[in-house]
């Protein structure tokens, strides 16, 4: 098992992966810029990241979780301080990431990361999850394609996120985007920590959102 901290991270690779460095590196780069979106300097106190087989990846989604499905490659336990990923190799032979590669796990590592920070500053309990994930998504880069999201089942999206069955991940990158590119950065913080705020603003989101990604499809249309 090979181990290696960054100012944030205990990595431990329980795989072998002949890439782990890349993964390291990556991360250890993106750390501040990450950090900086929440207010922080460092997390409070290190979480341990640790890449693990299939098999023990499914064991604990089952029992400790909401279950498996084949999207899942990657969690944030806020509980225990912990982020567990899959290799590549396991992505590609266990779940539909069947185009999985080193850089998508970068990526990944750093959706998790995200998670982390956002528990950090709200804690576990008051986790708004189709804001996690869309905020993971955007800051990790995990680009999405503009598409109209007004047949979204808003409902199932900001109540029952793992409901969608990985499909919500599109709608809340897409919100996630509107907000960076239209909100201050002290609006943006304000709806990351306070939980009570961001859900007096949602519906304006939501509508403002919808009618923005209209407007970016079009202009990309035109040129």
């Amino acid at each position: 098992m090979r181990k290696m901290e960054t100012n944030n991270l205990i990595f431990e690779d329980y795989t072998n992966a002949p890439y782990f460095d890349k993964l390291f590196y990556y991360v250890d780069e993106q750390e501040p810029d990450i950090l900086n979106v929440f207010k922080m300097s460092e997390l409070p106190s290190k979480w341990k990241v640790e890449i693990i087989p299939f098999e023990e990846f499914k064991r604990i989604m089952d029992e400790e979780y909401h279950g498996y499905e084949d999207y899942m490659a990657g969690h944030a336990d806020g509980t225990n301080r912990i982020i567990r990923v899959l290799n590549v190799e396991d992505q590609i032979k266990f779940t539909k990431h069947k185009e999985a590669t080193i850089e998508s796990l970068q990526k990944q590592l750093v959706h998790e990361f995200v998670h982390a920070c956002y528990d950090e500053v709200v804690g576990s309990k008051n986790i708004i999850q189709w804001f996690s994930e869309g905020l993971a998504t955007y800051l990790s880069h995990q680009d999405r394609e503009f598409k109209d999201i007004s047949d979204t089942d808003f409902n199932l999206l900001l109540n029952n996120f793992n409901a969608t069955h990985g499909k919500g991940y599109t709608p809340a990158y897409l919100m996630e985007r509107y907000i960076f590119e239209n909100y201050s950065e002290d609006e943006i913080y304000k709806l990351i920590s306070e939980p009570s705020y961001l859900a007096q603003k949602t519906s304006s989101i939501i509508n403002e959102s919808v009618e923005w990604i209209k407007e970016q499809i079009g202009i990309r249309t035109k040129k």
